[in-house]
């Protein structure tokens, strides 16, 4: 994005981790998976993954390395993996993002590089393998992510609303359905529904989504199913036709 640096991205963390914002975060969970090279001393992180979580009482934990043993993949000669995880109070997540922007190391563990993973980046089938060693221990398909090895992602899954699209047996209209958090301040939210056809749109419809559910009259017959995509769920049809939805915070 351009102008993003290192201080805005410390300020949008922090002010989406306030409760209420986006969830009512406790602590954060920390996957680690790391490997050491052959001639090289300190393990290097291959995928980082720190997801924003409630939970109650004092969960934090010290690190539990997942895997009973080290992981070894047939091509990779000399090379081993592992997996850490580790729980940690929310509010350290910020003080760990100024560490690795002051430094650039990213602890617990060593700094990526890279250029350590020439060799999964020249074998396809050696990245593959690594990925379904992993996948017992951790859903996460290494092999899907070769563009990202060596990154570290913070994911702040949103669950201070929860949304349902569907659509009413009875009369064929779509309804948006909202559940907010127990702990949650309802606010104002606006719902759209696109209707496209031939990539064309020939029907919309915008409606204040304060009750429960909310019905999209004008949006019906269409033949769908749900499919959702990225916080905003479209609903991708059978025919030619696509209905899409968007909701987002109404304006005073």
């Amino acid at each position: 994005m351009r102008n993003w640096n290192a201080q805005i991205a410390r300020q949008q963390m922090a002010r989406l981790l306030a409760p209420g914002i986006l969830g009512f975060y406790t602590h954060v969970e920390i996957t680690e998976i790391f490997a050491t090279a052959a001639g090289r001393n300190k393990p290097a992180n291959v995928f980082t993954i720190l997801v924003a979580e409630e939970r109650a009482g004092d969960a934090a934990t010290a690190p539990v390395y997942v895997t009973p043993k080290p992981l070894r993949v047939p091509l990779l000669k000399g090379w081993t993996f592992g997996i850490k995880r580790t729980i940690r109070p929310v509010g350290e997540l910020v003080p760990l993002f100024d560490a690795y922007c002051t430094t650039m190391v990213w602890r617990p563990r060593a700094d990526p590089a890279k250029t350590l993973f020439k060799p999964l980046f020249g074998q396809p089938l050696a990245l593959q393998n690594l990925s379904q060693a992993i996948q017992p221990y951790v859903p996460i398909q290494i092999a899907a992510l070769s563009d990202r090895l060596g990154n570290v992602v913070v994911q702040l899954p949103i669950t201070v609303l929860m949304t349902k699209f569907g659509e009413m047996r009875e009369s064929g209209d779509f309804t948006v359905s909202l559940a907010w958090h127990q702990h949650a301040h309802p606010r104002p939210l606006r719902a759209t529904c696109e209707k496209q056809y031939d990539q064309a749109v020939v029907g919309f419809m915008s409606a204040n989504a304060a009750t429960v559910q909310t019905p999209f009259c004008q949006c019906r017959a269409v033949r769908a199913y749900i499919a959702p995509s990225c916080g905003t769920t479209k609903i991708a049809c059978l025919s030619p036709r696509a209905v899409s939805w968007a909701l987002f915070p109404s304006s005073p």
